[in-house]
């Protein structure tokens, strides 16, 4: 290590063969030294050997200052850029940093903000100004993502907005924005394989509307069960799609055709499952003293066009004041415009209040939603009718209806239709036609 203030000075020889190779020991070792040569110039190297690492040193152009390039670490034997490099912004096919004897792999400035890593001269991956990292496509021989020694195996990008997954080779499974198809179908269809272990083995469906759709006509879970998640507010757990019924009934079918559920529970003896909608009183409601009509249960049903329902009721009137003869009658209104009706009732009404059993019964009928007299003529101030209705409407147009009933005279008290009375309704088919569901012939 040596410095020198790199003048020659006018001396005979061999001092002047000494200073001449001073000076270029000095060049020779970059002036190296534990303290800045006393004799500088602008762009001098210099490396400071006051501790290890050693650091590179060039005087800057002013000639004031010196500026650190790096360090020279001695003991790892290696040297660190302390500034920056700049390098040419390369390619793909001849990298800006790459290798020797390898010159097309390495990295490179694809656009501005982006890098680029190249292997064989093909881009393989790019990290962009986001901060996201870019891969190739990949194929499903060739995935983009894998693992050493099992190239044939990993993920691969085969179309926008699509993931894909492969082993050996081969796509088995791919996510798009619509879904998840497995066994690399782009129909959606699905293979699963339960584990082969003891116990009950689970295939949980997501609460979401999708179709599950066997590859084969019937599917079979043998010694499985399907769990279903219990839903939310706005989400059902199960939702069956209307279609059509089959054309020969099969027993254990479920069926929806939009209007009804159907079950077929043997042979081909389809059936109806009764979708009810249902009203249960569950307090008194009082109604008024007047000759006008009145609801029953104080609200209506909403009822969907072209559809037949079936309905069954238990009316339970009762009052305790008023001596004004009437009668009591009981009809439907509300919204709904009605192809045809027929109903029944079954009633007894007297003064007495419940528990009572008695022997007269009347029976009254209708194909009418008008008012039609239930009770016999009562002016007693205790008065009571208890109805059993049933039957059958054909609505035209979607709307409401309403149970009813009406009082011929105000008697002077109001009735209250009391605690536990109900009406249920329910669709068995659409209308127009002759419900036919079962095996008549």
């Amino acid at each position: 290590m040596s410095q020198h203030d790199f003048t020659i000075d006018n001396q005979t020889f061999p001092a002047t063969r000494s200073d001449l190779n001073s000076a270029l020991q000095a060049l020779a070792s970059l002036s190296s030294g534990a303290s800045s040569p006393s004799t500088t110039f602008a762009y001098q190297l210099w490396v400071d050997t006051t501790s290890d690492p050693n650091i590179l040193n060039i005087r800057n152009s002013a000639n004031n200052a010196w500026i650190k390039i790096g360090e020279v670490n001695q003991g790892s034997a290696a040297f660190i850029l302390t500034a920056y490099a700049i390098l040419q912004a390369g390619s793909a096919a001849a990298p800006s940093f790459s290798f020797d004897l390898d010159r097309d792999t390495g990295m490179y400035r694809a656009a501005a903000n982006i890098i680029g890593f190249a292997t064989n001269g093909t881009e393989r991956v790019r990290i962009n100004d986001s901060g996201q990292t870019e891969l190739s496509s990949g194929t499903a021989a060739l995935p983009s993502i894998t693992t050493i020694g099992d190239v044939n195996t990993g993920m691969l990008f085969p179309a926008a907005d699509t993931v894909a997954i492969s082993t050996g080779g081969t796509e088995r499974m791919r996510v798009t924005s619509t879904g998840v198809n497995l066994n690399g179908s782009t129909s959606g269809s699905v293979t699963i394989t339960a584990p082969a272990v003891a116990g009950t083995n689970t295939l949980t469906l997501p609460a979401v509307t999708d179709t599950l759709v066997g590859l084969a006509a019937t599917q079979t879970l043998t010694n499985k069960r399907v769990a279903l998640s219990a839903g939310t507010a706005s989400v059902a757990p199960f939702n069956l799609t209307s279609g059509t019924n089959l054309t020969t009934a099969t027993a254990g079918a479920i069926e929806y055709d939009g209007k009804v559920f159907y079950g077929t529970p043997q042979g081909t003896q389809r059936g109806v499952i009764p979708g009810m909608q249902f009203f249960r009183l569950q307090a008194n409601l009082a109604g008024s003293n007047v000759a006008t009509v009145q609801s029953v249960f104080g609200v209506s049903v909403t009822l969907s066009a072209s559809t037949i329902y079936a309905f069954e009721a238990l009316y339970y009137l009762n009052k305790t004041a008023g001596t004004t003869s009437h009668t009591v009658g009981i009809g439907f209104g509300g919204s709904a415009t009605l192809n045809s009706i027929l109903w029944s009732a079954i009633q007894f009404d007297g003064s007495a209040t419940l528990p009572a059993s008695t022997n007269n019964l009347r029976y009254s009928a209708s194909a009418s939603a008008a008012n039609l007299q239930l009770s016999g003529v009562s002016s007693s101030a205790a008065s009571t009718v208890v109805a059993n209705i049933k039957g059958m409407v054909s609505i035209n147009a979607a709307g409401t209806l309403t149970p009813q009933y009406t009082l011929s005279a105000a008697p002077g008290g109001a009735y209250s239709t009391m605690a536990n009375s109900y009406f249920l309704i329910y669709p068995i088919g659409a209308s127009g036609s002759n419900v036919n569901v079962g095996t008549w012939a």
